[in-house]
Formats: C-alpha cells, structure tokens, sequence
C-alpha cells in the first residue's frame, strides 16, 4: 500500500506537473525468446532524462505488425510528446516496424534514393532483393543514415509537438544514432535540464514514506529513497527536478532538502548527511 500511495503522488504531483513525456518501445521476438539481451532502454532513458524527458513507460513486444501499431498509438494517446521503438527495420520478414506504423498512422511508405545508392555502394554487383526493404521510407519522415548499418533512424512529427522516432535495434547504432537527433527534438520542443542530488539519512524507508510524499506535493520533484543502495544504516535519498537551467534546478533542490531535513530532525532529532560514511 504505501508503494502504491508514492506512486500516486508521484503521478499527480511531479509527472503531471512536467509536459515532457517519452515512452519507449522496444520490438524484437529475439528478445522476448531470451536469445538476444535487451541493451537500448537504460541507454536511451539515461539520453531522455538529460533532455529534460521524463519516462513513462518502456515495453517490449514481439514482431507483430497489429501489436506494434496498436501499442504506439496508446502511447500517444496517454499523451507520451515523444515515442521511441528500436528494432524492426532489417531486411527480414519479421522486420515490421515500418509497416506497423504506416497501417497504424495511414501513412503512406515510399523509396527513399539515397537509401537505395547506400545499399548498392555497400553490395556492389549482386545486391539481394530483400535488402531494398531497408530503403523504405515512411513518407514525410527525417532520414538519419546509420554510420553503422544500412537501414536508417527515421523521425516523424505525428502532430504539432509529437514526434515517432524509429531507431535500429543494434545498441550501438543506437549510440550513434541517438544524441544528434534528441538534440534536433529537444530544440523543436523546448529543451530542459536535470539535476539531481543524493544525501543520507539515518532512517527506514518506512519512517520517512510520508515526508517523502510531501515533499514530491508541495514542491513538484521527484524524491526517493534507495532502499538497494542502503549500507550502514544509512539511507540514500535521490532529489531529482528538471527546469529551464540548472542554476534554478539547483537552487530549488536545496531549498527541498533543506526542507526534508528540517523535517527529519523535528521529527525524528536525526540529521542529514551529505557523504555515507
């Protein structure tokens, strides 16, 4: 119960508080059958967050043309202002992500050229006939050719300030592909900084659940105690906030804190520490 009475505040008071919100879909059989480690999510969250995204969902799903339209277009509509899929773009049957999206959205594909000269430059003379699947394009897309491989990142402005970015699934296409084009979005919509801080207490996490709640509704930040990170008896508390700078991001994180320590020495005659040990 008290997991699900942070979450609530967490939803009502800092994710709704903040316009940014991603969500992100990676599609794959292979890795749903444990044949191939999920490696994009963590990369691509870590990239978000730095923009000022908060995150609110990531989902695996398989290659499945209805699934992966039908999951896309839920996203959007629990109002998620950038979507992000990784996989689904190569050369094999199973390789849906473009036909998924172009049922799901009636958008029309079409051959993009240079993707065309990319593939015969790569295969010379003899080019297999499947690999022109990877020139496909869907109409009204940015092309961002992957340095790496041969099917490209493709980003489509769905309406006014949402965007469907479609990335190859290889991670370190991802890394490469990935910094340039979150740079272009963050511009278009309005870029914010994260900042964060991490302090100790000597408490449980039980003890401090309601200052903790407050804090998160009276002042709009994320805050949380890192139970896994505990040693010694002394807790981590993680303030996190995004604003317009940092300067302001940081001054408002030590007014929280000073707060949040207030509290626990009024309370519990305990203080805060700013190193574990």
């Amino acid at each position: 119960m008290i997991r699900e009475y942070e979450r609530k505040i967490f939803q009502k008071y800092f994710l709704e508080r903040d316009s940014l919100i991603a969500e992100i879909v990676i599609i794959g059989d292979e890795v749903l059958l444990g044949i191939v480690r999920e490696e994009n999510a963590s990369y691509i969250i870590e990239e978000l967050t730095k923009r000022g995204f908060i995150v609110r969902r990531v989902v695996i799903i398989g290659d499945n043309l209805d699934e992966i339209g039908a999951v896309i277009k839920d996203a959007f509509k629990r109002g998620a202002q950038l979507v992000i899929t990784t996989g689904g773009l190569g050369p094999t049957e199973d390789d849906l992500t473009l036909d998924a999206v172009s049922k799901a959205f009636n958008i029309p594909l079409e051959v993009d050229q240079k993707c065309v000269e990319r593939i015969k430059s790569f295969y010379g003379e003899n080019v297999p006939k499947s690999a022109f699947q990877m020139a496909r394009r869907l109409k009204g897309a940015k092309i961002y050719p992957s340095p790496l491989g041969l099917a490209p990142a493709q980003l489509i402005i769905m309406d006014k300030e949402k965007f469907l970015l479609i990335l190859p699934g290889p991670p370190r296409e991802v890394r490469t592909l990935l910094p340039r084009i979150l740079d272009e979005i963050a511009k278009i919509i309005g870029r914010k900084v994260k900042c964060s801080i991490r302090f100790y207490v000597n408490a449980r996490e039980a003890e401090i659940t309601d200052i903790l709640a407050e804090v998160i509704k009276k002042f709009g930040v994320y805050a949380k105690a890192l139970v896994s990170l505990c040693q010694g008896g002394k807790l981590p508390i993680e303030l996190v906030c995004f604003g317009e700078n940092m300067e302001k991001c940081e001054e408002k994180l030590s007014i929280v804190k000073k707060y949040f320590c207030e509290k626990v020495r009024k309370i519990f005659n305990r203080k805060c520490l700013d190193e574990e040990f």
